[in-house]
């Protein structure tokens, strides 16, 4: 208990409890009344302690020793503003395995095996040029090439540095892997989806479809071994089209490797009008883990997000818990972000953006879901792009 707070809870026991225990100085009490006393104002403290902790925690956490983690604001500084355009909160959808309903203490932490300068942000020095190699190769294999037989081109964004990109060219197609290692297969020709199925603009159910139309047809390309598809978006354009894309994640029965599949392990087809024209396979380097730590409620990051605690590209300030809409906990996967460690994430309605076909745009705040004591600069909005 901070010494403020505990002054604060003195400050609030009934004088007549301390007139009390002046006149115990002066006048001789039977011990008993005393002790009594004393139980009393340990009582009061107790109850004042209890009520700090945050409801539902039935006693303070005991928390283990863990190295305390800094927060940098390249991840969210870089991204512009994440707003979602919906006429409601529930046309905003993905296949996010995390609930409210889900009892979870500890997730992982990740230290981003890559730094980057913030003159060359395009080029770690830390980037594993065998690790981009390795995946290059395990997706060339997958596309039937003769690994043993093809030519790796480099390309360098910095001098002295490690190559930015790996790329194997053949007639059909280019893949090409980054130092994030996320490699892309990209399509010299798009391949049209048969006629049956619709992907551009098209409603949920279309999409899931051609999701399973992929799936089977693809199943080499992906990568996983327990594909799971996730289509996410539900969002509209500026001219009122709603938008969904699709990934697929690997799948587990454990619900902690679930939540790390869905936020890293994952693959992307990228589609236009009706055409395949890349495929994304996320692999990123998970090696520098850092631990298991102990992670807070919904409930109380909705408490830190009211107090303004938390990290948003919105333009605006939080308008007023009114206007918080919904909450899903993900992982932050930006390349730039130092550490790759759980959030909560609130979408908040924007009173101040509002648009044509009866559109609103929800705004995504960020809470960290790592309990507080390890966190040595917990984010405050300051009206910025933070």
């Amino acid at each position: 208990m901070k010494k403020e707070k505990f002054v604060e809870l003195l400050g609030n026991i009934n004088e007549n409890y301390i007139k009390e225990a002046e006149t115990i100085e002066t006048t001789k009490k039977p011990v008993w009344l005393k002790w009594g006393a004393i139980a009393a104002c340990l009582a009061i403290i107790v109850y004042a302690g209890v009520r700090l902790f945050p409801k539902g925690a039935e006693t303070p956490r005991v928390l283990p020793d863990l190295p305390l983690i800094t927060i940098e604001n390249n991840g969210v500084s870089g991204m512009g503003f994440e707003g979602y355009l919906a006429h409601d909160i529930s046309e905003l959808v993905s296949a996010n395995p995390w609930n409210k309903s889900l009892k979870i203490d500890a997730l992982p932490v990740y230290r981003n095996a890559l730094t980057y300068d913030k003159n060359h942000l395009e080029s770690s020095p830390d980037a594993d040029p065998d690790k981009m190699q390795e995946l290059l190769l395990e997706v060339a294999d997958s596309l039937g090439l003769d690994t043993n037989n093809v030519t790796i081109e480099q390309e360098f964004l910095v001098e002295n540095a490690p190559p930015t990109y790996l790329r194997i060219n053949t007639e059909e197609f280019r893949i090409e892997v980054d130092q994030s290692l996320v490699a892309t297969i990209h399509f010299k020709t798009n391949i049209p989806l048969p006629e049956e199925y619709n992907y551009y603009y098209a409603p949920y159910d279309d999409i899931a479809a051609v999701a399973e139309y992929l799936k089977k047809q693809y199943s080499n390309f992906i990568i996983l071994n327990n594909p799971q598809a996730n289509i996410h978006g539900g969002d509209y354009d500026i001219r009122g089209r709603q938008i969904y894309d699709l990934k697929f994640f690997e799948g587990s029965e454990n619900k902690i490797e679930q939540i790390i599949n869905y936020n890293f392990n994952k693959v992307e087809f990228g589609c236009v009008n009706d055409e395949l024209f890349l495929i994304r396979i996320y692999k990123p380097d998970l090696s520098e883990k850092v631990g298991d730590y102990p992670i807070i409620t919904p409930d109380e990051a909705y408490e830190l997000l009211a107090d303004g605690q938390y990290a948003s590209s919105s333009p605006y300030e939080l308008p007023g818990l009114k206007y918080v809409k919904k909450v899903e906990l993900v992982y932050r996967t930006g390349k730039y972000e130092s550490y790759y460690m759980p959030y909560y994430r609130f979408y908040v309605e924007l009173p101040e953006e509002q648009h044509e076909h009866g559109l609103t745009t929800y705004g995504a705040y960020y809470v960290p879901a790592v309990v507080g004591s390890y966190i040595t600069n917990m984010p405050t909005y300051d009206g910025r792009f933070n």
